[in-house]
């Protein structure tokens, strides 16, 4: 084989080899080109690669803690009105960043762009859709204002820091403006302001601590602390060898544990009393009393009237004359709904469910007069009629039917009980239970 000669050469370079060596390299060279070709976008915004911060500030390695840099600033509005927010100075990101929430709260204006946000290890973290300009103002120096053009996210970075230092020593940075008093405070985040701001930031002055680690830096928005620092809450009381602190140690992450929650508080079953009002009892009381069955199987039970109803029978009539004539104008204009109302009714009287009133009693002072409508269901294949009598229309006097009686206690299942007996069975069946209140 080693005396053997190819005839061929390569068709990129003519050099000895296989053609398939250069692929690679033209694969890369690609990606490069339409990573390029990704970036630009409109209204103004610097062409970037976006590298922004996906983890969270504190970074845990026994009891040392990193900080990352944060400041409170004052927005400034399109009318002119002040908001304040909490900004991540990361000098690792390439743009800077606003939280969709802030921006809808603000009313700012956004831009149509579209660009790729490139995270750790060369990820594709998702795109981005819009991009705001607004005013950054410092709460330190008022004279300070920065007109920034930000991309807009629909989160930011999970709270900063991950925990709260409860008995973190303040006293150190008495004599310095500290940009955020509340740097040592889990807090959201609104604002990430990159390297394309940072250097505008910087002023001159850095302070140590012979306590922690962590340096202060002099910014146009006031100190700023960052670096490694050290915890007294971290420190257990029990001496535990440090090999299995290491071997136990866990690192939290924020989006998992929050969605983990929500679904705990969703799928949590309702506690359930057996507490009824006395008004309840007496309503299944005056059940237990008073129902019959008849001979057909039709159950009888009397109403559950509170006391005895007002002789405002001249109110209630003129309200349900009202209703009848509007109903009649309808009809006018729609003779189907017109014909589907009179056989509903005609179908009413033949089961029995309603009957006509003797002449000698239409104008009853004692009766009570309900007014009824046509509620229409239109489905794809069909148009559904049905016709409501509506007890809860009020008189003048702000009296209605159903404020007579007793409404009893709720005795069907809970919405999310029914939901989960339907994950026991295979099959399933639904019915629509018609005329079940007549």
């Amino acid at each position: 084989m080693k005396d053997y000669k190819s005839q061929h050469s390569c068709k990129v370079c003519s050099g000895k080899h296989h053609s398939l060596l250069h692929y690679n390299n033209r694969n890369n060279d690609q990606q490069e080109a339409d990573s390029n070709n990704s970036a630009k976008i409109k209204a103004n915004v610097a062409h970037v690669a976006i590298k922004p911060v996906l983890a969270s500030n504190t970074c845990q390695s026994g009891e040392r803690n990193i900080l990352l840099a944060t400041a409170q600033v004052i927005v400034i509005e399109s009318d002119g009105q002040h908001t304040r927010a909490r900004v991540l100075l990361d000098q690792g990101s390439e743009a800077t960043f606003i939280s969709e929430a802030l921006v809808q709260s603000l009313r700012l204006s956004k831009s149509r762009v579209e660009t790729n946000v490139i995270g750790v290890r060369g990820c594709n973290a998702g795109c981005i859709k819009s991009a705001t300009c607004f005013t950054l103002q410092s709460q330190v120096d008022p004279s300070f204002k920065l007109e920034v053009n930000a991309f807009v996210l629909p989160r930011l970075t999970s709270a900063l820091p991950s925990r709260n230092f409860v008995k973190f020593n303040l006293h150190q940075f008495q004599q310095i403006s500290l940009a955020d008093p509340e740097f040592h405070r889990s807090s959201r985040v609104d604002i990430m302001i990159g390297a394309d701001l940072y250097g505008q930031l910087l002023r001159s002055g850095v302070q140590s601590f012979p306590r922690i680690l962590a340096v202060a830096q002099n910014t146009a928005l006031g100190w700023v602390v960052s670096g490694p620092t050290h915890d007294s809450t971290s420190r257990r009381a029990v001496p535990i060898n440090h090999a299995i602190i290491k071997a136990l140690r866990c690192e939290v992450n924020d989006d998992l544990s929050e969605i983990i929650q929500k679904f705990w508080t969703i799928e949590e079953v309702p506690i359930t009393t057996n507490f009824q009002k006395s008004a309840d009892k007496e309503c299944e009381r005056l059940f237990a009393d008073t129902h019959t069955r008849e001979r057909d199987g039709h159950l009888k039970v009397r109403l559950p009237c509170i006391g005895k109803l007002p002789s405002i029978g001249a109110a209630t009539r003129h309200i349900a004359l009202g209703s009848l004539k509007h109903q009649h104008r309808r009809f006018l204009n729609d003779s189907k709904l017109a014909n589907a109302y009179a056989e509903f009714m005609d179908t009413y009287l033949k089961l029995g469910h309603m009957e006509r009133v003797p002449t000698t009693e239409i104008n009853n002072p004692q009766a009570w007069y309900l007014p009824h409508h046509a509620v229409i269901t239109h489905t794809s294949r069909q148009s559904k009629i049905r016709v409501v009598f509506d007890a809860s229309r009020k008189t003048h006097d702000k009296q209605c039917l159903n404020d007579f009686f007793i409404a009893g206690p709720p005795h069907q299942n809970d919405l999310f009980l029914i939901l989960l007996n339907w994950r026991r069975y295979r099959y399933a069946f639904t019915a629509d239970i018609i005329k079940m209140f007549r």
